[in-house]
């Protein structure tokens, strides 16, 4: 009988792995600074913001002790792209808080390892851990190792930092710092007959393409003198109304953030609303959201409960909170609710100075005009800055809103401050102050100038948008010296703002592009559970597109933590949503519509809206009754008789038209005038 074979004992071989070692800088020295409890919140904070990227790029948590992770990854590639979305996302949160940074440096390493034990074992986890030492705040250090691996797949630029002695290590290794925070490295490897935009030292790593703006507001010195006056009377106790005009782009969101600003620092308390494009059917929608802004952060209800005690009136508004409506419609009862706006901004205004900014009122309602000017007389003896802006390229000739401003006017209740488009110099330093962010002595030609100002006509917002095409088609690039471009013949400058935006659209992925386009149907704001429900995606996926929107800057996440977002310009917004072929609108506002109908906030006439524009004109109509119905109990007639006339034109039973009918004529005489 033959012997059996000797048994070989199977060995694990070794696989190829990549690992990231990541620390929290500062954090024993925060500590003992900030106390136990700050210390918890930061480490709380920094572990999941961590943890997100690594689900995201599919690694592995190893090991995590105090603020130190161990993650493994199956490629070079996502370890790489990891870590920088972990310092991507540190660099916005910090930015958002203002306190308790989040400082972490990253180390990176390739090479091949045993499993064992549930962890690995080989010299390629301790030359990852001892590079992650090596990192500073902000810093990701990565071995030559991994950066051959990705070397010709990445787009991010590295930094030779030459061989490092690593404890325990017996031979020294070759680093390299990643630019996460630079545009891709694939500048001209010559700069013959190119232009040099710096001459000196380049500043800091500055941000990426889709982060090309001006920080500062250029020009506008008069103007924003005179606004600080009336931000000093208001002070002061004189209460004052400002009335900002100008073009689609010119400034106007930028002069109003300057002026928060100021306010804030001189501690003016900041309530904040602004009018979206389908809000003009909603009663107050402006002045409701500066009142959600003020009450910002508390739950459904702890917010009726203040204002129960504070503004009962207002509290049938909000339709979060569940209040019936009142069910009378008195003329004598339409001053109810602006006495209610009234009496909660002048008890803020005894507790501190408040700036109450309502912006894009060429898009609202007829019953937030009226309180407008109803607020800029009644608020004269308190400590508010009322501030109001409007597209003046909006107003046709019988739009509502100039009846209130030659009334503003006749009285004397405003100021009004028309922004006009910058002038070549005021363009050049918009350019140069664009650019100084990342290299500070950074200069602009002449002619370079000029080429932008003759496509930009001075608009600032177009002016950004062009410089951000330039940057991602690498025409203007970064260089070791600061930043350089191509000469002006060869420079690709969009035409219009539409072209510069479509051209920062197509860099995203498609799926990107898909969400983009269902954002845009939803409108200027939008919350990821809408965004979400709408797109049929689940949150990893969601949260990965919203990241591409940001990054190209394209959309900013709104503050406040409530998971709101916002197209960056109502201009990109537009572009977007008129792009769409009439097909894809009906199918995505019925996506929306039926996203919205999940969420018992949301107002009847908003779900109206975008079922009218799907073509569900039946589905609408129950919709419409009601918005009427709240319109009419909230003092907004003529949006009571709009609603109700749709109504009655799709079709209603003979019982609900003739109740209709009824409703809509108790509307009209409240506003129109009898005929003799």
């Amino acid at each position: 009988m033959p012997r059996p074979a000797p048994t070989r004992a199977v060995r694990k071989a070794p696989v190829t792995r990549a690992f990231l070692f990541a620390d929290l800088r500062g954090y024993t020295d925060f500590v003992e600074r900030h106390g136990d409890a700050a210390a918890a919140r930061l480490l709380r904070d920094y572990r999941a913001l961590v943890r997100r990227e690594v689900a995201r790029a599919a690694g592995a948590e190893v090991k995590t002790e105090g603020d130190s992770f161990y993650v493994v990854f199956d490629s070079a590639s996502s370890a790489l792209n990891c870590a920088v979305a972990v310092q991507r996302r540190a660099r916005v949160r910090n930015a958002k808080e203002g306190t308790e940074p989040i400082a972490v440096g990253i180390g990176l390493h390739a090479g091949e390892t045993v499993a064992f034990d549930q962890q690995f074992v080989g010299s390629a986890v301790n030359v990852a851990a001892r590079l992650a030492s090596q990192a500073g705040a902000g810093e990701i250090v990565a071995s030559d190792t991994l950066r051959g691996l990705v070397r010709t797949g990445t787009e991010h630029a590295f930094t030779d930092r030459g061989e490092l002695a690593l404890k325990g290590v017996s031979e020294g290794v070759r680093a390299w710092t990643v630019a996460w925070d630079d545009t891709p490295a694939s500048v001209p490897p010559a700069t013959a007959g190119r232009e040099l935009l710096l001459a000196g030292a380049s500043g800091p790593a500055g941000p990426s393409a889709g982060q090309i703006v001006c920080p500062v507001v250029v020009g506008r010195a008069a103007e924003r003198a005179r606004a600080h006056e009336l931000l000093d009377a208001a002070a002061a106790g004189r209460g004052q109304t400002l009335v900002l005009a100008g073009e689609a782009g010119v400034g106007k969101s930028a002069f109003v953030r300057d002026l928060v600003g100021r306010a804030t620092e001189g501690g003016f308390r900041l309530l904040y609303g602004a009018t979206l494009e389908n809000d003009g059917g909603l009663p107050y929608a402006p002045f409701l959201a500066a009142v959600r802004s003020g009450f910002r952060g508390l739950d459904r209800d702890h917010l009726g409960r203040v204002l129960a005690q504070a503004a009962p009136d207002l509290a049938e508004l909000f339709p979060e909170l569940g209040r019936a409506a009142r069910t009378d419609q008195s003329g004598a009862d339409q001053h109810r609710l602006a006495l209610a706006f009234h009496g909660l901004f002048a008890t803020f205004a005894r507790e501190a100075a408040v700036l109450v900014a309502i912006e894009d009122l060429h898009w609202a309602d007829e019953a937030s005009l009226a309180l407008l000017q109803y607020l800029a007389r009644e608020l004269r003896d308190t400590r508010v800055l009322l501030v109001a802006t409007y597209r003046s390229d909006e107003m046709h000739r019988r739009h509502p809103f100039l009846r209130v401003l030659a009334g503003l006017q006749r009285e004397r209740l405003a100021t009004e401050i028309a922004l006009k488009r910058l002038d070549r110099d005021e363009v050049r330093e918009l350019m140069r102050a664009t650019f100084a962010t990342t290299a500070p002595n950074v200069t602009i030609s002449e002619e370079f100038r000029d080429a932008i100002y003759a496509r930009s006509e001075g608009n600032p917002f177009f002016t950004e948008e062009l410089l951000r095409s330039l940057v991602e088609s690498g025409d203007v690039y970064r260089t070791a010296e600061g930043w350089g471009r191509k000469d002006i013949a060869e420079l690709r400058i969009p035409g219009s703002v539409k072209d510069a935006v479509r051209q920062r659209a197509e860099g995203l992925s498609a799926d990107a592009r898909t969400t983009l386009a269902t954002a845009a149907v939803i409108g200027l704001q939008f919350t990821f559970e809408v965004l979400r429900d709408a797109r049929g995606i689940d949150d990893p996926a969601l949260e990965d597109h919203l990241r591409q929107l940001i990054d190209a800057q394209l959309v900013v996440e709104v503050e406040g933590g409530a998971e709101r977002y916002a197209f960056r310009h109502a201009l990109t917004k537009e572009v977007v949503y008129d792009d769409l072929l009439v097909r894809e609108r009906k199918r995505q506002h019925r996506a929306v519509a039926d996203a919205l109908t999940r969420d018992r906030a949301t107002e009847p006439a908003l779900l109206a809206y975008h079922l009218l524009a799907a073509g569900e004109t039946d589905r609408a109509v129950p919709h419409l009754l009601e918005a009427g119905g709240r319109a009419a109990h909230a003092g907004a007639p003529r949006e009571a008789v709009a609603h109700y006339a749709r109504a009655v034109e799709i079709g209603l039973p003979d019982d609900a038209l003739a109740r209709t009918v009824e409703a809509q004529a108790e509307a009209y005489h409240l506003f129109d005038v009898p005929l003799s």
